[in-house]
């Protein structure tokens, strides 16, 4: 009788602790991310209110597994944004565009990649620190390259 008790709960924990085989194994890999000093800083309006924001890259961290692609790469890319509040303080969104190249082996440019992130000011704040999240992928041996850019670029 016992054992009809306890046998859902052995077939649960089993299942759970089978669930951990299909997770990859990640390592640092932050050497594998760099940013020329041209691309750490970048000048953009607010998209309301066309307020001047400064954006730098405020440091980033990779962690990466290896799969049959490559390596993937998951990146958590700081930035600091900042408005002046003399110029209005009210709550106003901002498109940050960010580019990535990610080099091979050999170094040579294997692609080229543009994306954004969306955040908004709120009524008072001059400062954000956002984190954004990007996985790609790079051949054994390559590197990605980030940087900042005033716009969406390919567009």
């Amino acid at each position: 009788m016992c054992f009809k008790s306890i046998a859902p709960s052995l077939l649960v924990l089993a299942a759970l602790s089978g669930c951990s085989t299909f997770q990859p194994d990640y390592y640092k890999c932050d050497s594998q991310v760099t940013s020329y000093a041209e691309g750490i800083r970048s000048s953009l309006e607010t998209q309301e209110l066309a307020q001047d924001v400064e954006v730098r890259l405020n440091g980033v961290s990779a962690s990466c597994y290896d799969n049959d692609r490559g390596v993937v790469t998951d990146l958590a890319i700081g930035l600091k944004v900042s408005r002046e509040l003399g110029e209005g303080n009210g709550v106003d969104p901002v498109v940050v565009p960010m580019a990535a190249a990610i080099i091979g082996r050999d170094d040579e440019v294997i692609e080229t990649t543009s994306f954004i992130y969306t955040m908004q000011f709120t009524n008072g704040v001059e400062t954000i620190y956002p984190l954004v999240r990007r996985e790609l992928t790079i051949p054994q041996g390559g590197r990605i390259i980030l940087s900042l850019t005033p716009e969406l670029l390919g567009q």
